[in-house]
């Protein structure tokens, strides 16, 4: 039966996506976290305000920044959305690859057996 090999293969790869995919939603919380206490300062706080620009520290006004703030907070929850329904159709692919490897398993143990 080759067909038990190539299941095992897709189950192995989805398991290995659901990982990666699971790490890259850890990430976005995380820069969401920090997006939400950087927002929060700027908020309370009256400036001076400084942003890391690649490796320069650059001034900013705080209206400027609020505004770039919200955006890459916007862009996070759209990125989140966008992951969380790749993990929902891969988990429902993992489920029916996952029945059909232990169904074909069970064929063999059976075949074997008899």
């Amino acid at each position: 039966m080759t067909e038990v090999p190539q299941e095992i293969t897709e189950y192995q790869n989805l398991q290995q996506q659901l990982q990666i995919i699971a790490m890259q939603s850890q990430q976005l919380e995380m820069q969401q976290k920090e997006l939400e206490k950087a927002s929060g300062e700027v908020e309370a706080s009256n400036g001076p305000f400084y942003r890391f620009i690649g490796s320069v520290l650059v001034a900013k006004e705080k209206e400027p920044l609020k505004k770039e703030l919200a955006e890459e907070k916007a862009e996070i929850a759209s990125r989140k959305e966008m992951i969380e329904k790749q993990d929902k159709k891969i988990k429902e692919r993992f489920e029916i690859v996952r029945k059909k490897v232990e169904e074909l398993v069970k064929k063999q143990q059976s075949a074997r057996g008899a």
